[in-house]
Parts: structure tokens; C-alpha cells; sequence
């Protein structure tokens, strides 16, 4: 009987229940969301990050903005710019952490494994006046990413589905995932101001 070692991200795609649990419990996809929020956070503990906006779009997208930027560094282990490292490297944004009481406690699963779970993920960050734009499909980019001049203020957007495939048809709860917000927000102190809704986002 052969062995089949499976790369990282194709391991989360073929077992999901490893990464993630129980793939039927009713908050999985409401985790999942919080779980988009780990970058985030550690930079709001830094004070580097003060809002964060989470809309369930119609089609079934999950956009979500915040006002820090994920950096365009070229990584020096892996040649890869940071971002794309963040979401492509299983554990890399727990423990590329600034805080990693932080990843401890807001990374439960990683970005990297939230990114192969969705059938299509799009990023878009602005960094120090360079605006670098990714897609990934089941984890997967098809190039590097684009990477433009940009008078914006750092911010980054994370849209993304959940491939129904692998995690059977989702509900995102509106209640309980707001629930969770207000949680975080009070954990935050005053520093950090979530709001989350649901409809097309402006």
C-alpha cells in the first residue's frame, strides 16, 4: 500500500474536519467569519486598527474592511510576499503574530485554512501607498499578486464564499455572529468598533 503525502492546503480540502470540527454544528460559519479577523485584531491591539466592518452579502459573500493593512514585504524564508504567506501557509498568521497571546486566542484556525475552505476568496490591501490585489480559488492563486500606486489610507478587504462542497450548505446566524462582535469589542475596550450586517455592501 503506498503512503499519499498530501500538501498542506490539499489536506485541508480532503479532510476539513481535522482543521475545523464537527462540519454540521450550527456556529461553524460564524467562527469561520471571526476567524477573518485575526490579522485584524493583532493590529488593533497595537492601535493600528480601530474599525472593522462584516457584511453577508445576498449572493452568499462574506465582504469584510477594516482600516489596517496586511504588509507587501517580500517574505525572506519563503520568497512570497506576507500577505500572500498569511493566507496560503498553514499557522503562518499565528505565528507571524506581533502578539502571540493574540494568536492564541483569536487564531483558533488560521487564515490559511479559511482561505481553503472557501471556493473563491479575493483580497485586497493598501500598504504604505502600494494597493496589492489577490484571488484564490480553493486556496489557490493563478499569480502573484497585482500590485498598483494608491493614495488610500491602509486598509484591507477580505471577500470570500464558502465552498459548499466541502462544508454542505451554510447559515451564517446574523444574532449569534453579532453576539460574538460585541464580545470582542468589549475584550477590546474602546480601541476597536465592529459593526456587522447583513446586505451589498456600499
Amino acid at each position: 500500500m503506498e503512503i499519499e503525502i498530501l500538501p498542506g492546503l490539499e489536506a485541508v480540502r480532503r479532510r476539513p474536519q481535522l482543521y475545523v470540527g464537527e462540519l454540521k454544528r450550527k456556529d461553524l460559519f460564524d467562527d469561520l467569519i471571526l476567524e477573518s479577523l485575526c490579522h485584524a485584531i493583532d493590529e488593533a491591539v497595537d492601535s493600528n486598527c480601530h474599525t472593522i466592518s462584516i457584511q453577508l452579502e445576498p449572493t452568499g459573500a462574506i465582504f469584510v474592511q477594516y482600516d489596517a493593512s496586511i504588509s507587501l514585504e517580500i517574505h525572506p524564508k519563503s520568497g512570497k510576499r506576507f500577505a500572500d504567506v498569511l493566507l496560503t501557509e498553514i499557522s503562518a498568521c499565528h505565528n507571524l503574530k506581533k502578539r502571540i497571546e493574540i494568536g492564541s486566542e483569536y487564531c483558533q484556525y488560521g487564515l490559511a485554512v479559511l482561505n481553503t475552505l472557501c471556493y473563491e476568496f479575493q483580497v485586497k490591501t493598501v500598504w504604505r501607498g502600494q494597493c496589492g490585489s489577490q484571488f484564490y480559488a480553493e486556496g489557490k492563486k493563478d499569480k502573484d499578486f497585482v500590485i498598483s500606486p494608491s493614495d488610500s489610507a491602509d486598509n484591507t478587504i477580505f471577500r470570500f464564499f464558502f465552498d459548499e462542497q466541502l462544508l454542505g450548505h451554510h447559515e451564517v446566524h446574523l444574532n449569534n455572529l453579532q453576539m460574538k462582535m460585541e464580545k470582542l469589542e468589549q475584550a477590546m475596550g474602546s480601541q476597536l468598533h465592529i459593526t456587522c450586517s447583513s446586505g451589498v455592501p456600499t
